[in-house]
């Protein structure tokens, strides 16, 4: 079959591999990656994404071990969906970076999946489910000691509750 090569997203699959301790980790390797959805070329951003699961089927889990990047890629693909206005199908994706974040015991992750998740629910007409949402948003902003996201949330929530 050979060696390393590019698949989907034009990224080459040795850059998926586990870095030794001294090089860069997944998440450094993936971070610049994550440019095209900040930059607003969510297609672009889904389709380096696609890179990082088997056949570039999003439907599978990514191909990384570091935990940090598997939620870092959740989480991107979830962006790049709602850019796209695919708001339905963006929402297992945060579930998944939620679940990574607090497997990983890491809070602030899931804090921000479940804002975007807050934000997504409105265009699919679902305010109660917007409404649990920012709930969680400010129970990890909380937890977190983040009072501009507390601010945020009380912002969700308001507006969950029109």
């Amino acid at each position: 079959m050979g060696g390393p090569g590019p698949n989907a997203g034009g990224i080459d699959a040795s850059q998926l591999a586990i870095q030794p301790l001294d090089g860069p980790s997944e998440t450094d390797v993936l971070m610049p990656k994550l440019e095209h959805s900040t930059q607003g070329d969510y297609a672009r951003g889904l389709e380096e994404m696609r890179a990082y699961f088997p056949d570039g089927d999003l439907s599978q889990e990514p191909n990384v071990r570091d935990p940090d990047a598997r939620w870092y890629i959740f989480n991107e693909v979830g962006i790049c969906l709602v850019g796209l206005e695919r708001f339905e199908q963006s929402i297992p994706f945060f579930e998944k970076n939620i679940a990574a974040g607090l497997a990983a015991e890491e809070l602030t992750g899931p804090r921000s999946s479940y804002a975007n998740i807050a934000e997504a629910y409105p265009h699919l007409g679902q305010s109660p489910e917007m409404l649990h949402a920012a709930k969680q948003v400010l129970e990890l902003a909380v937890k977190t000691d983040a009072p501009s996201w507390q601010r945020d949330a009380f912002v969700l929530i308001g507006t969950a509750a029109h």
